[in-house]
């Protein structure tokens, strides 16, 4: 039973999460990259009143600690520090006086998303929001990860919605009490990791890494750097909603979700395309299994390994049962940090390459928390990013009646066409391997 997480009294430093220490360390051995940015991108027609938005993104920043952080490297040790009130301004732009102003907002908005953080002096958070006429603004937020993952998006979104109805009615925001903040969090983790539940978590990803895990040679079209770039390219697609269909069939059939499917099939792949049977396939999980964190911005989110065993020319069937068997011990045993789990494996240490995993596989939250202001329609759009923070990414949503695929890409290896016939493949594979999944891996692709 763990102990629960408690409130503490703030001195003027405070140690950093684990996650944190692994950000700040990528941020110092690779220098600043967008890759671990996390941006949003809104446009808002209708009356806004743009100083009720200011002071609802000033209120959130109020209200979330992690949001006026900055970290320090005092005598070898890194801490985090609180800033007080005005850590964060919304930085307003008038662009209706210039000439094409949507293309000087795409402009801003690269500018906005790619522009470095100084993490040792912050702010970690900027927001702008740019005129392009009275009743049309385009608002721009960037948080670097070390202080939110893709759940503190959505917290981010919902209490800016209700900070801006609030001031806008003269009146408190109606928001959950906060029981502590990211840095009571980070204290209990630092002291947890020392206790006999750490130890089992570490014993577990011993034994699953304890073999040298080998590397992931996927034929590149470029040759690899010395040194990673983190430039990144995007290729979105569409699965067929017949295809579609034909996976729910075979999740309901074998009693699994759509995430392992699909994760078994994009492992197929890579075994193909590699000619390796030993795969280390990295995934996510929010890490948000304690009541306190549910509602506070921070970075809970953690990177897993998840490896998987498809020697033995398997079934596709089989494939699908060794993936479960791999997700659901990650699963249980998502808590230890990403970066002890790296230290654990002691892979070789190469800076063309992230250690232990190089590419990623992904479920998205198919329905955001969207912005909801008052009088104002806000539609999301697409937010420039160029990066690349693994060698290749595969994200799926699970929308209906097509799922959604996302491959996000490493510019120093691939060309995108390469990336454009990667994807014809997996959709291929999908069709074969839902139409017959008792067929061998072998036998794939036959008629």
């Amino acid at each position: 039973m763990l102990e629960p997480i408690q409130p503490l009294q703030r001195p003027d430093s405070l140690p950093v999460s684990f996650a944190q220490e692994l950000f700040y360390y990528l941020d110092q051995s690779e220098g600043p990259s967008a890759a671990y940015h996390l941006p949003v991108v809104w446009r808002l027609r209708g009356a806004l009143d743009a100083a009720a938005l200011a002071d609802a993104l000033a209120a959130v920043v109020e209200r979330h600690e992690a949001l006026r952080t900055t970290l320090i490297l005092e005598r070898g040790h890194l801490t985090q520090r609180i800033a007080g009130h005005g850590a964060v301004s919304l930085q307003m732009e008038d662009l209706t006086p210039r000439s094409a102003p949507e293309a000087q907002a795409r402009t801003a908005i690269r500018d906005n998303v790619a522009g470095p953080f100084d993490l040792e002096a912050g702010p970690v958070l900027r927001g702008s929001l740019l005129r392009l006429a009275d009743d049309h603004h385009l608002l721009v937020l960037v948080l670097h990860h070390i202080v939110g993952d893709g759940w503190s998006i959505g917290i981010l979104m919902k209490e800016l919605s209700e900070c801006y109805r609030a001031t806008r009615e003269r009146r408190a925001p109606r928001l959950p009490r906060l029981p502590i903040q990211y840095g009571d969090y980070a204290v209990w983790e630092r002291n947890w990791l020392q206790g006999p539940l750490a130890e089992e978590l570490s014993a577990y990803w011993n034994e699953r890494l304890r073999q040298q895990v080998p590397l992931l040679e996927l034929p590149v079209g470029k040759a690899r750097p010395p040194v990673r770039s983190g430039r990144g390219g995007r290729h979105g697609f569409w699965l067929p909603s017949t295809l579609s269909g034909r996976v729910g069939q075979l999740c309901r059939r074998e009693g699994v979700t759509g995430f392992v499917v699909l994760l078994a099939t994009f492992a197929t792949l890579l075994r193909r395309l590699s000619g390796e049977d030993d795969l280390v396939i990295g995934t996510v999980f929010a890490n948000r299994n304690r009541n306190e964190v549910e509602d506070l911005i921070g970075c809970f989110v953690n990177t897993v390994a998840l490896r998987v065993d498809l020697g033995g020319d398997p079934t596709f069937l089989e494939v699908i049962d060794r993936v479960y068997d791999a997700y659901l011990g990650a699963y249980l045993h998502q808590s230890l940090p990403f970066s002890r789990v790296v230290a654990q494996a002691r892979p070789q240490r190469d800076p063309s390459r992230l250690p232990l995993v190089q590419v990623m596989f992904v479920l998205q939250n198919a329905n955001p928390i969207p912005l909801k202001l008052p009088g104002i329609d806000a539609t999301p759009l697409p937010s420039e990013r160029r990066t690349a923070r693994f060698d290749l990414s595969f994200a799926v949503a699970e929308t209906e009646p097509r799922l959604r695929c996302r491959l996000e890409y490493s510019e120093d290896l691939f060309e995108h066409e390469q990336v454009v016939q990667l994807a014809r493949q997996f959709e291929l594979l999908l069709e074969d391997v839902t139409d017959d999944p008792d067929r061998r891996l072998s036998r794939l692709g036959e008629k």
